[in-house]
């Protein structure tokens, strides 16, 4: 307890500790992404991204602060017959605004995080992007309990994308400088347990988001997972997550996987992905932070889906690749429909120490009857470190 009123006590006086050099960093992302429906029309997407960190500690009290700011721009062009006709976009954003803090307690270390900063659930379904808060976390080697609050109402709406009360993709005013974003009061709890039975972990956790406009879409979330290695070369991992919007609804996201390792460097992985649409009591799933549940985006769609895959991954020194496969099931409402396949390859290079680059291809072809679109995207991305 002296511990906790002490790390508060570093909080509430940071303005009278001793400061450390600053830490800078500079960073140059490029994406180049070319993009094409029934090969009957390419498209293009151009976004290029700088980030500044700014970072130091703060005397030898185990505390530091560090900020981020961000400057995007995007040009994208949908169709390159007529590329001048394509339409610009930009953001600039503080990305990163956080004092963050180890202490020492017992067996275990106590984390403590103010300001802007990443905020995630156990899936990265429901909650996954920036958030402002506060963050407090214990970590012990049986077993770690944390707690977070926050408020998303003064991030910009262009560097966050999160559902409105109606389940959409909250789009902000043309023409602000920082649109603010949807806002949500929110908060998220939850405990894991690990090394149990046979080096099992389980995790439990609960959210929940207090729309803030007069709509009053309040959501409310609990998920559970449970993770480890089965026998010789094989592990897994399953959670499930259900819902409700002002406790009117039951919504559910479930997910398994199995993982064999080839070798060190190599693992296959087979699973099934399932968010529900109105199936029975269920209704449609749908997290706050917006998303697609395949990657091609040819479905812009978060539920009413049964999704098997499977994939390889190979890890070696300084190169990453992945090959994923992915048969999409439509099921909106009682009946279930093939809808289409997904295949999407990524490879990843540290070139050097300061600088990264990586080529992915996803294409998904439609299978439905109505044959709705064969997308196919291709992008190139690279990173530089100043």
């Amino acid at each position: 307890m002296k511990k906790l009123l002490l790390s508060l006590a570093v909080l509430a006086g940071i303005s009278t500790a001793t400061v450390s050099a600053l830490d800078s960093s500079l960073i140059f992302k490029n994406k180049t992404s070319a993009i094409t429906s029934d090969f009957e029309t390419f498209g293009f997407l151009q976004i290029d991204e700088l980030y500044l960190n700014l970072s130091r500690s703060i005397g030898k009290t185990g505390f530091d602060i560090a900020t981020e700011f961000y400057l995007k721009a995007m040009y994208n062009a949908k169709d390159v017959t007529n590329f001048l006709d394509g339409s610009f976009a930009y953001a600039f954003d503080m990305d990163l605004l956080r004092l963050e803090g180890n202490i020492n307690i017992g067996q275990g270390t106590l984390n403590i995080k103010a300001g802007r900063f990443n905020v995630s659930d156990n899936t990265y379904t429901i909650f996954s992007q920036l958030s402002d808060g506060l963050s407090i976390k214990y970590v012990h080697p049986v077993f770690s309990v944390y707690a977070f609050g926050g408020y998303t109402g003064f991030l910009n709406a262009r560097n966050v994308i999160m559902i409105d009360d109606q389940s959409k993709a909250y789009v902000p005013e043309e023409g602000s400088f920082y649109p603010l974003a949807y806002p949500y009061i929110m908060y998220d709890a939850g405990f894991s347990l690990s090394n149990l039975f046979g080096n099992q972990t389980i995790k439990l956790e609960t959210l929940g988001f207090f729309d803030r406009t007069s709509k009053a879409a309040n959501r409310y979330y609990v998920n559970a997972a449970l993770s480890g290695p089965l026998a010789n070369a094989y592990s897994y991992y399953f959670s499930t997550s259900f819902g409700t919007v002002n406790f009117e609804t039951i919504m559910n996201y479930t997910t398994a996987k199995v993982n064999y390792a080839l070798s060190d460097s190599a693992l296959i992985h087979v699973g099934v992905e399932y968010a529900s649409g109105n199936n029975g009591f269920l209704s449609k799933f749908a997290g706050i932070s917006s998303r697609t549940i395949n990657s091609s985006a040819a479905y812009p769609e978060t539920s009413g889906f049964l999704v098997p895959g499977t994939g390889i991954s190979y890890v070696k020194n300084n190169f990453y690749t992945l090959l994923d496969a992915k048969f999409f099931i439509e099921c909106p409402e009682s009946e279930l429909t093939p809808a289409g396949v997904e295949a999407d390859w990524s490879m990843l290079v540290n070139a050097l120490y300061d600088l990264q680059f990586g080529l992915d291809v996803a294409g998904y072809y439609d299978i439905t009857p109505e044959h709705k679109k064969t997308n196919v995207m291709a992008t190139f991305r690279f990173v530089l470190v100043f």
